[in-house]
């Protein structure tokens, strides 16, 4: 009984592992990247197994995590946003008091403020300006900041251009660190709405441009 069941364990293994990812990734960013990255190590069990391993059915289960990494990627423009079906933010339903004066109110800001309610989360007690930092006036993690920059130019199509994230948040090791309050993390450069507005209106990231700003 056991010498029939053994063969279907990797399978069995690799489905639920893949339904629970199913189930708990919902973003289209990281499904698309979980997908890359469980193809890629898949691929790399296959060619780079020593012999001793292919004794433990290695090849049927790599093949069903390359599947199950080809499942996620195929799938995840089925979690995009529908912009048309997302709620107003309560900025734009309530009186826009705390909106700073002359701070623009046209659609491309109006999804701008979407997204990083979406992403971040904005107050409703905190008055947005222009010269608003994300990653210092928000109460925010920098791995939130970087997801937020990822999804911001997937999703309204803005080429990176120079753009480094190093400049604005610390990297993910970095960050742990300071968690850990074995280093202190280097003085950011602020992370504005005005930059990311216009950006967003150029479609393209040049550094030089945005922080003159």
């Amino acid at each position: 009984m056991d010498s029939l069941l053994a063969p279907l364990l990797p399978g069995l293994l690799v489905l639920i592992v893949y339904l629970l990812l199913a189930a708990r990734i919902k973003s289209c960013t990281r499904r698309k990247w979980c997908g890359l990255l469980l193809s890629s190590i898949g691929l790399l069990v296959l060619i780079h197994s020593p012999s001793w391993l292919q004794d433990l059915h290695t090849y049927p289960f790599a093949s069903g995590v390359i599947l199950m990494g080809w499942l996620l990627f195929l799938d995840r423009n089925e979690y995009r946003r529908a912009r048309s079906n997302t709620p107003a933010h309560p900025l734009w339903t309530a009186p826009t008091s705390n909106l700073a004066p002359n701070f623009p109110t046209d659609a491309l800001m109006h999804q701008l403020l979407q997204l990083l309610h979406e992403e971040i989360g904005l107050s409703k007690h905190q008055t947005l300006r222009l010269d608003t930092a994300i990653n210092l006036d928000f109460k925010c993690e920098d791995r939130e900041v970087r997801h937020f920059i990822q999804v911001f130019r997937q999703e309204f199509s803005v080429h990176s251009g120079d753009f480094k994230a190093r400049r604005y948040v610390c990297s993910p090791l970095t960050e742990i660190l300071v968690k850990c309050r074995l280093l202190k993390c280097r003085q950011k450069i602020p992370l504005t709405i005005g930059m990311l507005y216009q950006a967003l209106k150029n479609r393209r990231w040049n550094t030089r441009t945005l922080e003159a700003l």
